[in-house]
């Protein structure tokens, strides 16, 4: 049996490579300024970073680059991958926002449609990041088709159906009362069983949204539920790292 030919190493001009590399000092003295400045800067470092892993390959273009600019290597391998994977730029967006949407390569049409979304609504990053993972989440519930609380909605809904159409409801709004002590403990009852179901449909409400991408448009039914979203906030950021992480290819 022949042996495998070992795959040849790419031979690296060292001098272009120190050429290339000499860039980057050019971004480390403006580190701080290019957080704050326009996207198109920091479209510039990621183009800049893809020209090199393309020219010297990755690990000799990140080594390089991490030596002049002084940034991390994730962040560098954050800005290559967002100019390779994202195929489109909108303006009125940041970098951030346009490298959350490499999760939608190739569909450039998609990239497009979502950021001119993230744009029209004014989404920071992060609730960008949370509505980009309840697409995938909504794509994913697709794929398996229903769930058990799919399952459980439908036949909640058809006991509900039930109750309000009961014959036993039927028979006391159209003939005679019952007896004093019987509508009375009815009445009763009837009041308490809406107030408990009033209750679930509030807890219900309060806990389907941590897994929404973004809260009501409306906004919320009431204070409690504004506190609940609140208090999830850690959640949120969370989910958006790992958002962050599934746009970096990490």
């Amino acid at each position: 049996m022949a042996a495998k030919k070992k795959a040849s190493k790419k031979r690296i001009d060292k001098g272009k490579l120190l050429q290339w590399a000499e860039r980057g000092k050019a971004f480390k003295t403006t580190e701080r300024q290019l957080r704050k400045a326009e996207f198109s800067h920091q479209w510039e470092i990621a183009e800049w970073m893809l020209k090199g892993e393309d020219t010297f390959g990755q690990k000799a273009a990140r080594d390089a680059a991490e030596k002049t600019t002084g940034m991390s290597r994730e962040t560098l391998q954050q800005f290559a991958h967002a100019a390779r994977k994202v195929l489109i730029r909108v303006k009125g967006v940041s970098f951030g926002h346009h490298r959350l949407v490499a999760s939608l390569y190739p569909n450039r049409a998609l990239q497009k449609k979502e950021l001119h979304f993230a744009r029209k609504n004014q989404l920071s990053v992060e609730r960008f990041s949370l509505h980009l993972r309840g697409l995938a989440r909504q794509d994913e519930r697709g794929k398996i088709g229903r769930t058990s609380t799919d399952i459980a909605a439908k036949k909640f809904v058809e006991t509900c159906d039930k109750i309000e159409k009961h014959w036993g409801l039927r028979e006391l709004l159209s003939g005679q009362p019952p007896a004093a002590e019987h509508r009375e403990w009815l009445v009763k009852k009837v009041r308490e069983t809406a107030s408990k179901l009033n209750e679930t449909a509030d807890d219900l409400q309060n806990h389907w949204q941590l897994y929404l991408p973004l809260p009501p448009t409306g906004g919320f039914s009431n204070k409690k539920l504004f506190d609940e979203w609140k208090s999830h906030e850690g959640w949120r950021k969370r989910e958006a790292a790992k958002a962050a992480a599934a746009g970096s290819g990490r």
